[in-house]
């Protein structure tokens, strides 16, 4: 269950650092045309990062549905896989639309490249890391949940096993917010 979990996040990682990590750069010599939109550059990147996040978890979902089912996970298992798959989805959504505003290759049209650079590969490693972080805050309370719903005896499981798992679930979010910032704050300097 919990393998694959991880690869499909993993897969979730790579789909954001193709198609959401060079969305800044893309935007190559015009970007100053958005410097002069009444927008501050936080929504800019709230809008990259909106605008291309559904794809990505719409495969996301995909994927991680069709794997639950051909593995035959119970539906506790299969709903909690999607609902991590979801969080960390749109928590690496927006870290590789912020990671990419931090090293922007305005210069360079070929989105392809803009994937495979220096920033992208610092994103791949952050974003899998965030996977596997969330994975494991979450394990305790996710095991719990799946072996109660099975009618399986569970030992129950510590205060402190709540806490992790809430942790694990700020995680993404608080990455969310923390790379829309960096990336806002990059491209100010910029300027």
């Amino acid at each position: 269950f919990f393998f694959n979990l991880a690869a499909c996040g993993f897969v979730v990682v790579a789909l954001s650092g193709r198609f959401l990590f060079p969305s800044v750069s893309v935007e190559g010599r015009s970007f100053w045309l958005i410097l002069q939109a009444p927008i501050t550059l936080e929504r800019f990147l709230v809008g990259k990062w909106l605008g291309g996040v559904v794809p990505v978890v719409i495969v996301g979902q995909l994927l991680i549905w069709a794997s639950n089912l051909l593995v035959l996970q119970n539906a506790a298992y299969a709903v909690i896989a999607s609902g991590l798959i979801l969080v960390l989805t749109l928590g690496v959504g927006a870290m590789a639309v912020g990671l990419g505003a931090v090293y922007p290759q305005f210069h360079n049209p070929n989105a392809a490249k803009i994937a495979s650079s220096f920033g992208a590969v610092i994103y791949m490693i952050l974003g899998m890391f965030l996977v596997l972080f969330t994975l494991a805050a979450t394990f305790r309370t996710t095991l719990y949940l799946g072996s109660a719903f099975e009618g399986d005896p569970v030992t129950a499981i510590q205060p402190y096993n709540y806490v992790t798992t809430i942790v694990g679930l700020v995680a993404p979010a608080l990455a969310s917010y923390l790379f829309i910032k960096l990336g806002a704050s990059s491209l100010r300097k910029r300027l």
